[in-house]
């Protein structure tokens, strides 16, 4: 077991979603690692923010940015760190595949749509231990295994000093 997490205890979300977290782990257990690979590629490569504008009006004050150029750059930034969490879960309206790339402390996140292989969103929230916490018993985290990729449902996030 990792450092960064500790052993899962049930959220507020745990068995309302489970079957969603359980058809998603049979989707992504079918796929290879060139194929999660490439989804992970195309969220580092992005440079482009969809909707950049509607979404810096709703997002930029709260990741800390001045105007939407500045909104764009953080975005940029993001996706291309080292340390980020992966997580992958089927939305719960209509079952789409999403991914999440999340920063550890803040929770910054990056938000990614397979079926349409594009960023969808890009967002800090403000209260990451409440938003991490909720989702623990539906999404699973993605994690690198030497060549290969495993996926944890028993995931936790810590609250931050």
């Amino acid at each position: 077991m990792s450092e960064r997490r500790t052993p899962w205890a049930p959220g507020a979300g745990a068995s309302k979603y489970a079957h969603l977290r359980a058809l998603r782990l049979a989707q992504v257990q079918d796929l290879s690692s060139e194929q999660i690979e490439g989804h992970l590629l195309a969220i580092r490569h992005t440079s482009f923010l969809p909707k950049a504008r509607y979404h810096f009006e709703r997002h930029g004050p709260q990741a800390g940015a001045a105007t939407e150029e500045e909104y764009v750059q953080l975005f940029r930034k993001h996706v291309a760190r080292a340390d980020l969490r992966i997580f992958t879960y089927l939305r719960t309206g209509d079952r789409c595949p999403m991914w999440e790339v999340v920063a550890p402390v803040t929770g910054e996140t990056a938000v990614y749509n397979e079926r349409r292989g594009r960023i969808w969103s890009f967002h800090r929230p403000s209260d990451p231990y409440a938003r991490y916490t909720n989702v623990q018993g539906w999404w699973l985290e993605v994690i690198r295994i030497g060549a290969g990729w495993g996926f944890e449902e028993r995931w936790t996030w810590r609250q931050q000093p």
